[in-house]
């Protein structure tokens, strides 16, 4: 699987804000098999994302877990500093 990104337009300033979205040590699984291992990824805001990859690559389980549809069976996901996780009805966050 390939990450793809475009910088923002200008570079933002260092002001402590956390990222748009970051991944830490990301793993999933369909029951022992695991389709996601280990994704570390960390996209400033303003920052366009391409996520590329083959049939059965794991894009699509990794969109659910960055979207809190599919809890990651280790690792952790932010969304603007807060913790994404499983949830159900529409909302993600």
């Amino acid at each position: 699987m390939t990450f793809a990104t475009t910088p923002p337009a200008e570079a933002p300033a260092d002001d402590g804000l956390p990222c748009a979205l970051e991944l830490t040590g990301v793993r999933a699984a369909y029951g022992r098999i695991e389709v996601i291992h280990g994704v570390d990824l960390s996209v400033a805001s303003g920052t366009v994302l391409a996520v590329l990859g083959p049939n059965g690559a794991g894009k699509s389980t990794l969109l659910k877990v960055m979207g809190g549809r599919m809890r990651p069976s280790s690792g952790s996901v932010r969304v603007e500093g807060a913790t994404v996780g499983r949830h159900e009805g529409a909302e993600s966050l």
